[in-house]
């Protein structure tokens, strides 16, 4: 797994993830129908517990989660788009902080997926 962290020193408290799916041959070409699942990471009890299902990716190739507390969070591809594969890394790590955030408090993760 992957742990996405981008620099960031904004103090608010929610947050969002962006998420972009492309062709891994030509990153112009944005994906529609990949499907995830979003889990928040418990440190305490090393569980992970579900908490956006079926996030499916847009017409631009696009899923927008928001009003994220700070935390850790697992992000899992389930299915992969019609006529393309499931990447060999399924599964991302995404902390979220007033440290690994964007302006407007946006982690975005660019995923790409091979043809089938």
């Amino acid at each position: 797994m992957e742990i996405i962290c981008i620099p960031n020193e904004r103090m608010d408290s929610f947050y969002n993830i962006r998420v972009i799916k492309i062709d891994e041959c030509d990153d112009e070409i944005r994906i529609e129908g990949a499907v995830f699942d979003l889990f928040e990471l418990d440190e305490c009890s090393c569980g992970a517990f579900p908490i956006r299902e079926d996030l499916t990716t847009d017409e631009n190739g696009e899923v927008f989660i928001t009003n994220l507390a700070e935390g850790y969070y697992k992000l899992v591809e389930k299915r992969a788009p019609c006529g393309y594969v499931l990447c060999c890394e399924s599964e991302w790590i995404v902390e979220l902080s007033c440290c690994f955030a964007d302006f407007e408090n946006t982690v975005e993760i660019v995923i790409c997926n091979s043809r089938a």
